[in-house]
């Protein structure tokens, strides 16, 4: 028996002892797991790869009650203080987009994602937290609860965003915020996820949406970066209101 129909037979056997029996994906994955494994590699990748399935097994088993359920993912900065109008503003959104059947999911942080989780109230929400050496802790409104989530690589929580949600609002934020922000932009731009709302929301007195709109209008639409129906791939909103109206 050579050695790649070993492999196959040793997947086709543990893909059976799994319970999923002749089920093609699950031999396919654990075919790739021994097909690495047959490659020596490093502990430190073995390491990663472990990780990365724990923490994608544990969100997948946390949104399986809740797949039937739309949600929407609210990001923005963890720096926004209560006081701040876009904290209220995303406290409002919250709240009044559960109302029309939506969950909310936040990062579980200070700040937008507070407020996004206060809005919504702990049976509403998720929290998708990071495990940081700094500034991220899960808030008080989603701490505890079995509906949060903590992860140590940044790509796996994005990708359960991605997977879990149905809509995406943005508040003003940092580098964080705008990096979910073009992932998501350039997901549908490229055809790799369906389309969906893309809300840029921050209250009726700031521009902070505004000029970002305006930077992609002079510097990548007129110099070709972009084509011009990708203008229709976010809305801009300055009500809590609006921002629901859109997405229901």
């Amino acid at each position: 028996m050579d050695k790649e129909t070993e492999l196959f037979d040793r997947a086709k056997a543990i893909a059976q002892l799994s319970g999923f029996g002749a089920h093609a994906p699950t031999e396919e994955l654990f075919l790739a797991v021994l097909r690495w494994l047959e490659e020596k590699p490093e502990v430190q990748d073995v390491n990663l790869i472990k990780i990365t399935i724990k923490e994608l097994r544990r969100a997948f088993k946390m949104f399986a009650p809740f797949r039937d359920v739309r949600k929407v993912a609210i990001f923005g900065s963890a720096r926004t203080s209560p006081e701040d109008e876009n904290y209220r503003i995303t406290e409002e959104f919250s709240k009044l987009i559960t109302q029309v059947g939506f969950m909310v999911i936040t990062g579980a942080g200070p700040g937008i994602m507070e407020a996004g989780n206060k809005g919504a109230g702990p049976e509403m929400s998720f929290g998708l937290n990071i495990k940081l050496p700094f500034e991220q802790s899960a808030n008080v409104h989603i701490s505890g609860s079995p509906k949060l989530c903590s992860f140590r690589y940044f790509f796996n929580r994005k990708l359960t965003f991605v997977k879990e949600s149905d809509a995406t609002v943005l508040l003003p934020g940092g580098f964080g915020t705008h990096d979910e922000a073009c992932e998501m932009l350039t997901l549908i731009q490229t055809g790799r996820s369906a389309p969906r709302p893309i809300i840029l929301l921050n209250h009726p007195k700031e521009t902070y949406w505004l000029k970002w709109k305006e930077f992609v209008q002079t510097s990548m639409l007129e110099d070709g970066y972009i084509s011009p129906s990708d203008l229709s791939l976010f809305q801009v909103c300055v009500t809590a209101q609006e921002a629901v109206d859109v997405i229901a």
